[in-house]
């Protein structure tokens, strides 16, 4: 989780060897401690998986991974182990024979119902049976995404699909997951980034000294001159600049800049100034607005000055006049902000605030709740809030 100061950003919670059946949806569950075991509720505030284990459970395709006096489990969205700690495997055998638990082999988060594990050095796939779906041949093995996942063989890298054979060849240096259908791939030999399709053929040869994934048909390259943004057909849609800096993704058709001495505005994708740049910090837009003031630094005595929060348009407007000491983005139609002396709550996109400003830190929304802390940002007794402000869980 990323914390701006007492504002914690999460994005949420939840969460061939034989066949897999398809991942289950994911689950709405939030995590939840009490007397230092965790547990989970659902959207209503209702308990469904006691608080009985060892850390925060976290789902991710589907299922979650727990502990529990040093043993590794996964369990289901109805709080079921679907792949208990007693569950293990034989390895070596007579006097060198050791009963090895299964979970404690696996990785983390499943993903389109599939999760890595490690054995013997390799990495391969397995179920949520806790059956081996991909045995393990590779050096690292990462999620799938789309059918795909990225494994690497050696000091190589490719992608192989839900059998486990490659359909592109472990041949490259260093590889992005796929964005905007292209994939950003480094190849030493061809001296550069490029970009591919889903079936290992080359859309944007390797030209670029360093190059990230596409996001909003736009991507950052790094060519002479400096930095430029390029579309999915490789061309220099935005190219460096003298006079400002690029530094961001686009998101809601807007990418940051920095001009030195003036501040931080906007281009549009067609690399145009579309905000000025007269702004203190450059904060991502999203849901259509984007926190921002116009003050702070260090003032003549050399102390840090005061700035007040509002939140921009896509064109510069303030459509939230800044009066917050802190901010956070925007996330199901609300935003979390502080009000000094009170506490943090939460304002809707009007600049009406929602939920009065009381708590000690408070988190984004997803899937209709957030989590607040009541005395301490990011630890200790917290509660759950809907969309409404209504507490549904809190701390006993």
């Amino acid at each position: 989780m990323a914390m701006l100061r007492g504002l914690v950003c999460a994005a949420g919670i939840g969460g061939i060897v034989g066949t897999c059946a398809a991942a289950p949806p994911e689950p709405r569950l939030w995590p939840i401690e009490v007397g230092g075991k965790h547990g989970a509720i659902d959207i209503e505030g209702k308990v469904v998986i006691e608080p009985q284990y060892d850390a925060s459970i976290k789902f991710a395709g589907g299922y979650a991974r727990v502990y529990q006096n040093g043993k590794a489990g996964f369990v289901d969205a109805s709080g079921q182990l679907v792949i208990s700690p007693k569950k293990t495997i034989t390895r070596g055998s007579g006097d060198f024979a050791a009963e090895i638990s299964v979970a404690s082999l696996m990785g983390t988060e499943f993903s389109e119902g599939l999760v890595a594990f490690g054995l013997d050095g390799k990495q391969g796939y397995v179920d949520a049976s806790g059956s081996i779906v991909i045995a393990p041949k590779f050096d690292e093995a990462f999620a799938f995404k789309d059918g795909l996942a990225i494994v690497r063989s050696g000091s190589k890298y490719g992608w192989i699909d839900r059998s486990g054979e490659f359909v592109i060849p472990a041949a490259y240096d260093k590889v992005h997951p796929f964005s905007d259908g292209l994939a950003c791939v480094l190849v030493y030999d061809k001296r550069g980034y490029g970009y591919m399709d889903r079936k290992g053929k080359w859309v944007i040869e390797p030209q670029f000294n360093y190059a990230y994934p596409h996001v909003e048909e736009r991507a950052r390259a790094q060519v002479k001159g400096g930095y430029a943004y390029i579309d999915t057909h490789g061309k220099v849609v935005v190219p460096p600049s003298e006079d400002f800096k690029i530094s961001s993704d686009y998101a809601d058709g807007r990418a940051v800049f920095n001009k030195t001495g003036t501040g931080w505005g906007y281009l549009d994708p067609a690399g145009k100034i579309a905000i000025e740049p007269k702004f203190f910090g450059g904060y991502a837009f999203r849901e259509g607005l984007a926190r921002a003031t116009l003050t702070g630094g260090m003032n003549a005595q050399g102390k840090r000055s005061d700035k007040l929060f509002g939140y921009i348009d896509r064109d510069g407007r303030f459509v939230i006049e800044p009066q917050f000491d802190d901010a956070g983005d925007f996330s199901e139609g609300l935003a979390g902000v502080l009000v000094k002396g009170k506490g943090y709550g939460y304002v809707d996109k009007k600049g009406k605030l929602r939920v009065a400003p009381q708590y000690a830190g408070v988190e984004m929304y997803y899937g209709g709740l957030a989590r607040v802390w009541l005395q301490q940002s990011g630890r200790g007794p917290h509660a759950y809030l809907n969309t409404d402000g209504k507490e549904v869980w809190r701390s006993p």
